[in-house]
């Protein structure tokens, strides 16, 4: 007997996570979304700060297209021509340092990453964030981020996570010791507020971590290329160990990217991270 394909929307429906806002949305161009009744929308959420190129955007749905006619997906023990080219032009606004990368899927994966490296190459677990911090709801990613109502329902949480006040040196300093792998911190707080920290905050974490030999997670998830210069951390003149990015860098396709140092990178044993997804030549030449 066939299947009745008109009875399976009825019988499977998403999970209820997100408020459902009564709009079927059909089309976007520039800043604008259309509904399936042609009604626009000014789109002031560009799904969190993704589509910084607007929707649509002619020349990247061009490079798109050429790359979908190619190839869209290749395992990374591979190289591609879109994924190579990616990495070059993303290369091009990292300070020297920060050498060695890995793609993924999202931001919450992205940290995840981070979170996995900071133990191999530290031999700790202690992790310390920061209040009103968001950094994804993954397991992992969820234990840093700092809001109750993403957390409660999941606890416990990874142990040796801590939160401290943000903008507050002192309050890091007095958690901080030698059974601290990192510090995570987004250099410009998104869902906390857009709090700015003061100057001289960022400057104080890498001190306290190089002095304790903890890593620096600096999450530009959010900030990545939306702040005025490609990289809020550079504002402070410092260069964190680790720096997650995703969001915008492909404006609306899904990618995260964890860039590391060389010294970190050589402790990440071959196969123990990946993603079947990740950095597809797709979003790569979307990027």
């Amino acid at each position: 007997m066939g299947h009745d394909l008109t009875t399976t929307h009825a019988r499977l429906s998403p999970i209820p996570l997100h408020a459902d806002r009564g709009i079927s949305l059909a089309r976007g161009e520039g800043s604008y979304l259309w509904d399936d009744r042609d009604r626009r929308y000014l789109d002031l959420m560009t799904n969190y700060g993704v589509n910084l190129l607007g929707h649509a955007h002619p020349a990247v749905n061009a490079a798109i297209d050429r790359q979908a006619a190619l190839l869209t997906n290749a395992h990374q023990a591979f190289d591609t021509p879109a994924r190579q080219e990616f990495l070059d032009a993303l290369a091009m606004f990292l300070p020297p340092a920060l050498s060695r990368m890995s793609f993924a899927n999202s931001g919450a994966e992205a940290v995840e990453a981070a979170l996995k490296y900071t133990r191999v190459a530290t031999g700790r677990t202690g992790i310390i964030a920061t209040h009103r911090a968001y950094h994804g709801r993954t397991f992992g990613a969820l234990s840093t981020t700092s809001a109750a109502k993403y957390r409660d329902p999941f606890m416990p949480m990874l142990e040796g996570v801590r939160h401290v006040p943000f903008d507050n040196l002192p309050a890091i300093a007095e958690v901080m010791n030698d059974s601290v792998a990192a510090v995570i911190i987004e250099p410009i707080q998104g869902e906390g507020g857009i709090r700015v920290p003061a100057d001289g905050y960022l400057n104080g974490i890498r001190e306290l971590c190089t002095a304790h030999g903890a890593l620096m997670i600096c999450d530009e998830i959010q900030t990545g290329f939306r702040t005025g210069s490609p990289l809020a951390f550079t504002r402070d003149g410092i260069v964190p160990d680790i720096l997650c990015l995703s969001k915008s860098i492909a404006n609306g396709l899904p990618v995260g990217v964890t860039i590391v140092t060389e010294a970190i990178s050589d402790r990440v044993p071959k196969g123990s991270h990946g993603g079947t997804f990740a950095g597809n030549p797709l979003v790569c030449a979307a990027g």
